[in-house]
C-alpha cells in the first residue's frame, strides 16, 4: 500500500471559463483521457462524515483502490492497485474491504463488511505541469449532471491559492474555492 500527501486547490467554473483556460494553455480534445471513480461508503455515510472518501479509480484498464482522509488543508491518500476481478467483487458488494485498508478503516471505527458501492463519476481529464505543481482540467459526468473543475496540486495550500488566483485574474475568471468534493457531488445527485 502506498501513502501520499496531497495538497490541492479546486474551483468549479462554468463551461465558458473552462474553455478560456483550455484555449490559454492550448489544450484540445486530444489532451484529455477518461477515468471513472467508483465510490463506496456505509449506508450511514460514516466515511464521508469523517471527511474521507473511499473509491476505486478505473483508468487505462487499471484499478486503484484509494482511501482519502482530509486533515486541514492536506489530504492523505492510501492507495493500492487491485485487479479487475477484485474491483467487480467490491462493486457488487461481494467482498469486504478487509485486505489493503483494514488498519485505516479500524482507526476510523468503520466495519468494512458494512461498506457498499454508492455511485460512479466519470471524468475527462487533461493534466499539465504549471509552475511548481500540476494543473488538472476536469469535465465531470455523474447522474444527468456535468460540471467543470480546475484543480491545482502543489506543495503548499497558500502557494496554490496564490497561483490559481493570479491565473484566474489574468484571464478575467472569478476564483471561488470549491469545498464540495467529486464524491459528495456524485452521491448528492444519484
Amino acid at each position: 500500500m502506498q501513502e501520499n500527501l496531497e495538497i490541492e486547490i479546486k474551483a468549479l467554473i462554468n463551461k465558458e471559463d473552462f474553455d478560456k483556460l483550455c484555449s490559454y494553455f492550448n489544450i484540445t480534445e486530444i489532451h484529455f483521457f477518461k477515468q471513472t471513480n467508483h465510490y463506496f461508503d456505509t449506508l450511514e455515510q460514516e466515511i464521508l462524515h469523517q471527511k474521507s472518501a473511499l473509491r476505486i479509480r478505473e483508468v487505462d484498464n487499471k484499478y486503484i483502490l484509494t482511501l482519502k482522509r482530509k486533515e486541514q488543508d492536506e489530504v492523505i491518500e492510501y492507495e493500492q492497485e487491485i485487479s479487475k476481478d477484485e474491483f467487480e467483487l467490491y462493486k457488487n458488494n461481494k467482498k469486504g474491504f478487509n485486505c489493503y485498508l483494514k488498519s485505516e478503516l479500524i482507526k476510523m471505527k468503520i466495519d468494512d463488511s458494512e461498506i457498499i458501492y454508492l455511485t460512479s463519476l466519470t471524468t475527462k481529464r487533461a493534466v499539465i505541469k504549471y509552475l511548481d505543481g500540476e494543473l488538472f482540467f476536469d469535465i465531470n459526468y455523474y447522474s444527468d449532471n456535468c460540471d467543470y473543475e480546475i484543480e491545482y496540486e502543489t506543495y503548499s495550500y497558500d502557494y496554490g491559492v496564490k497561483v490559481i488566483k493570479e491565473l484566474f485574474n489574468k484571464l478575467g475568471i472569478k476564483f471561488i474555492a470549491n469545498p464540495i468534493s467529486k464524491r459528495a457531488r456524485a452521491t448528492n445527485f444519484r
